[in-house]
């Protein structure tokens, strides 16, 4: 959660280009991991409800 903050608060005009970049990194990785967590998550959570 640290991370997230840190780099939610990294974005902005008054900071370099480099450092959006950085943080913009940042939030997609987080992101795109949390997305693939709730997509296997869903699947597995379909296909035990089924059985």
């Amino acid at each position: 959660m640290t991370l997230f903050a840190r780099a939610v608060g990294g974005l902005g005009p008054d900071h370099s280009w480099a450092r959006n970049l950085d943080a913009t990194a940042v939030i997609a990785a987080l992101g795109g991991m949390h997305l693939l967590w709730l997509r296997t998550w869903w699947r597995r959570r379909r296909t035990t409800r089924r059985s």
